[in-house]
């Protein structure tokens, strides 16, 4: 290894968010307005937890929403490593 040469620092592993707030939720799934998020929640398409005042929607619901209404994604079903 040359004296110009720096170490590249090991991968991150990438830690998955066990809920999504409404805007985390709507960027997540592409940069859907949060209107729609909201009208889908109405309508019972989307299942939200409460926690107190503060409304999210768990990961497992985001990955069932983005197979039901993108069937061309691929998800990936293996549980995350925690």
């Amino acid at each position: 290894m040359s004296r110009y040469s720096k170490a590249r620092p090991a991968a991150q592993p990438t830690i998955q968010p066990l809920r999504y707030t409404i805007p985390e939720f709507a960027k997540v799934q592409g940069g859907i307005s949060h209107a729609l998020v909201y009208r889908r929640i109405a309508r019972g398409e989307i299942r939200v937890v409460k926690d107190g005042d503060r409304t999210f929607i768990t990961h497992e619901e985001s990955l069932r929403y983005a197979k039901t209404n993108h069937p061309s994604l691929t998800v990936d079903p293996r549980p995350r490593e925690d």
